[in-house]
C-alpha cells in the first residue's frame, strides 16, 4: 500500500527532522519547489528508486519508501556527496497559479492580484528556495520542457 504524502509529512513533522527525497541507487535528491509540476515530478521519479529521508540526524533516516510531494529546499549534511535534481517554472506562470490556488474564484480581482503581487514581492520568503548561492542544481525539470528535461535525465 503506497503512503500518503500527508501521513509521511506527519511522520516527518513528528521527528522534527529535516526531509529529503533521495535515490540511493542514482546518488541524487530532488528539491521540489511548489506550483512546478510536483505531482508529475512525483510519479516519474517514484519510479528512479527515490525514498524520503530524515537528513537531521546521521546516518540520515528513512522515513518512508515513497516519494514524498512535499516542498523542502533546505540543504543537508552530505548533499555535496549527491546531484541534485530542481523542478522549475516560468516564475510569472508560478506567481499566478499562486494567486489562482489562494482566492477562490469568486475572489479574483484586479485589486486581490496586485495585493497578492506586492506581498510576494516583499515577502523575505519570496522563492526561498531558489537562492543559489549555496548550491545550484545539477538538474532543472523546467515545467514548460518536461518531456526533453525527462528524457535528458538520465
Amino acid at each position: 500500500m503506497e503512503t500518503k504524502d500527508t501521513d509521511i509529512k506527519n511522520i516527518w513533522k513528528k521527528n522534527g527532522g529535516l526531509g529529503v527525497n533521495i535515490s540511493e541507487k542514482y546518488k541524487t535528491f530532488l528539491w521540489l519547489w511548489d506550483k512546478t509540476g510536483t505531482s508529475l515530478a512525483k510519479e516519474i521519479f517514484s519510479h528512479f528508486n527515490f525514498c524520503f529521508y530524515d537528513v537531521s540526524t546521521q546516518p540520515r533516516k528513512l522515513i518512508s519508501t515513497s516519494i514524498a510531494q512535499a516542498h523542502f529546499c533546505d540543504l543537508f549534511d552530505g548533499h555535496e556527496d549527491l546531484k541534485m535534481i530542481a523542478t522549475a517554472r516560468n516564475p510569472y506562470t508560478r506567481t499566478f497559479s499562486r494567486f489562482r490556488m489562494s482566492f477562490p474564484v469568486e475572489k479574483i480581482t484586479i485589486e486581490n492580484f496586485r495585493n497578492f503581487i506586492e506581498e510576494t514581492i516583499q515577502s523575505p520568503n519570496n522563492y526561498g528556495c531558489m537562492d543559489f548561492n549555496r548550491r545550484k542544481p545539477d538538474y532543472f525539470v523546467r515545467i514548460e520542457n518536461l518531456y526533453q528535461d525527462y528524457r535528458d535525465w538520465e
